[in-house]
């Protein structure tokens, strides 16, 4: 499209700088391409004097000056004018003699002109060939010029639109330092509160969002890419940048994902073994009547009857509520030595049962414990690694803000 442009703007210089029009005797001849006023112009230097040459025009039929067509004839000896040697018009009256002489004074102007058009150059060219050339390569000039001008503008946007991507990813990585902070203060008081947790139970997790998913809507791994591509310093400098700024990134928005899907799991089998244990301690609490009951018949006044009463009646003795520990020291972990003992009677089979109930309340324990402490570990970990790789991306911001563009820009 740009190419057609200059080639009809080239076409019409050219056009522009021919004439046509020729002179025979007392007539003037059109040719394609002329216009009076063109014509006016090049006769008298004053283009306004179209109208009287028009008024010349043999064929009177054509009254619109647009209109006028190839071999069309204008008389010059009208009786009112003509035109002499200097190119003005004279208002004066004509006879057979004037005419005669104004028209071999009009050739030899012609072949004077003519003459001092051949001995004239400029730049060295010949005056007929300059004044067509030199037009044309000043249009190719100013046209070039602009597709120039044009390119650098475009490649100025461009490093104005990465300067601000810059400094969006720089002003983000500070923005987001309060939530990634908060963020490790809810992994931390979740450690805290399940190292001071006494009872099988739920602890309340405070999750915050690092908002480093925003940073991701945009195409970033092309972008960070590309701003490097630009910026000056050693290739090896940059790409360790791409690595950290994308390979953090992208940690953190999956890490913060892996806290949310934990402390999920971490709810759901908490409370699945709050409810074992509350099966398996009902549980307990029959086969332990029962087996009292049924020792009891096989052997009154049994130390085993008597022992269990006394650890009963100790344990439920305080009102308060018992903290697992608790109930282990002063129920389960007791009861479990007495029948540890009955065990070693004839009679053993009698507390088999409340052996197994204690063993079933003993593994409920275990697994709370080992669940606790692996989330414990985890949401550690968690809170260590997320200041890490906050560490390594303000590293990053502070390399970026003392880096600079290249001058021109590049694509990636």
């Amino acid at each position: 499209m740009k190419l057609k442009a200059l080639v009809i703007l080239l076409l019409l210089t050219i056009t522009v700088q021919a004439r046509a029009w020729r002179i025979e005797g007392e007539m003037l001849y059109l040719e394609k391409g002329d216009n009076i006023w063109q014509v006016a112009y090049s006769l008298t230097g004053d283009g306004g004097n179209w109208k009287e040459l028009w008024a010349t025009r043999v064929d009177t039929s054509v009254i619109n000056p647009f209109h006028a067509y190839p071999n069309m004839k204008f008389k010059l000896k009208s009786g009112l004018f003509t035109w002499n040697i200097n190119k003005k018009l004279n208002s004066v009256n004509l006879d057979s003699s004037s005419i005669f002489l104004n028209n071999q004074l009009q050739k030899s102007t012609l072949v004077s002109s003519k003459s001092k058009e051949t001995n004239n150059k400029i730049l060295g060219l010949d005056y007929s060939f300059a004044r067509i050339i030199i037009p044309v390569l000043v249009t190719l000039l100013v046209f070039l010029l602009g597709q120039l001008i044009n390119w650098f503008k475009g490649k100025l946007e461009r490093i104005t639109e990465m300067k601000s991507i810059k400094a969006t990813i720089e002003h983000w990585i500070l923005f987001v330092e309060p939530t990634i902070n908060s963020q490790i203060d809810g992994c931390n008081k979740f450690v805290k509160a399940l190292n001071e947790s006494t009872n099988l139970q739920t602890e309340r997790f405070e999750f915050s969002s690092m908002l480093v998913d925003k940073l991701q809507q945009i195409e970033l791994r092309e972008l960070i890419e590309t701003i490097m591509l630009n910026l000056k310093g050693e290739e090896k400098t940059k790409a360790k940048m791409i690595f950290n700024i994308i390979s953090q990134v992208e940690f953190l928005v999956k890490i913060e994902a892996h806290i949310q899907n934990n402390y999920e799991k971490f709810h759901s089998y908490t409370e699945e073994l709050m409810t074992n244990w509350n099966s398996a301690f009902t549980q307990f609490n029959s086969i332990m009547n029962e087996t009292s009951r049924i020792v009891n018949e096989a052997e009154p006044n049994c130390d085993f009857v008597t022992a269990k009463n006394k650890i009963c009646n100790d344990f439920l003795s305080t009102k308060e509520q018992k903290p697992l520990n608790k109930i282990f020291d002063e129920l389960v972990l007791p009861l479990e030595s007495e029948v540890d003992k009955y065990l070693k009677t004839p009679n053993k089979q009698l507390v088999v049962n409340l052996g197994y109930s204690i063993e079933s309340l003993k593994i409920i324990k275990l697994k709370w414990e080992t669940h606790k402490t692996g989330h414990i570990q985890l949401n550690e970990g968690y809170a260590k690694k997320i200041s890490d790789v906050y560490n390594v991306l303000k590293t990053v911001a502070s390399e970026l803000k003392k880096s600079n563009f290249k001058p021109l820009y590049l694509i990636k």
